[in-house]
This record gives C-alpha cells, sequence and structure tokens, in this order.
C-alpha cells in the first residue's frame, strides 16, 4: 500500500484545537486576555490545518473503491467524517464569535469543552479506521 497522507496531518489541527482548550481553561481560571487571543490564534491555525486535513481525507479515500473498503468500513467512516465536521463548524463558530470581541467565559467553556469532545471522539473513531485498514 502506498503512503497514505491523512494520518500525517490530522494531528495539527488536533493537537492545535486541544491547546487552544487548554487556553481556554486558564482564562477562565485567570481571566487575563493574553489566554483567550492565544486560543484564538490556536484555533484559526487549526482551522487553516483542517483545511489540509479534510483534503488529504478526500484524497486518500478517494485511491479506494468502495467495494475495497466495504460497507461497515463506510459506515465508519461517515460517522468519523460527521463527528469531524461538527467540529470544525465548533471551532469556526468560536473563531467567528472571538474576531469581533472576547467572548464571555460561557460561552469560551460551551465552545472549548464541546469542540474538544467532538474533536476527540472524531480522532477516536479516526484510530479506529486506520486500523482496519
Amino acid at each position: 500500500m502506498s503512503q497514505l497522507w491523512h494520518p500525517l496531518v490530522v494531528h495539527f489541527p488536533i493537537a492545535l484545537w486541544i491547546t487552544s482548550a487548554l487556553f481556554d481553561l486558564l482564562y477562565l481560571w485567570r481571566g487575563e486576555a493574553f489566554h483567550a487571543r492565544a486560543a484564538k490564534v490556536l484555533i484559526g491555525l487549526g482551522l487553516l490545518g483542517a483545511l489540509v486535513a479534510v483534503g488529504t481525507g478526500y484524497l486518500d479515500l478517494g485511491r479506494f473503491s468502495p467495494e475495497e473498503l466495504g460497507p461497515a468500513f463506510l459506515g465508519l467512516h461517515r460517522t468519523h467524517q460527521a463527528f469531524a465536521v461538527a467540529a470544525t463548524l465548533t471551532y469556526a463558530a468560536s473563531f467567528a464569535v472571538r474576531l469581533r470581541r472576547t467572548p464571555g467565559r460561557g460561552v469560551v467553556a460551551l465552545l472549548a469543552l464541546t469542540g474538544a469532545a467532538l474533536i476527540g471522539w472524531a480522532a477516536w473513531l479516526g484510530g479506529e479506521l486506520r486500523m482496519r485498514m
């Protein structure tokens, strides 16, 4: 089997977004604007990385026929994709809110925890997919 690119690049947006959640927690705890700004930068970089991850995911998936993968794999992939898209939309919303102002602590907490949970579950499903290939 030749090289798959998605498993190599997907770690960047995951790491950036999880780190942004840590900065959001620091912002909630300390209330310092620096932490909110750092989280915003990390979220933005993660969104750029997500574009690359999504693109390589489609390229890698397109290298296989549905018959090669089978219905169970494709079903799990659809679930993985749904969680990844939901996480990306959550982080895009978080970034959009932060463009205009520093959001309130409740909004930060909700978006940080939701995004981290979604991307964590998407990542776990992605690992399951990779082990089945």
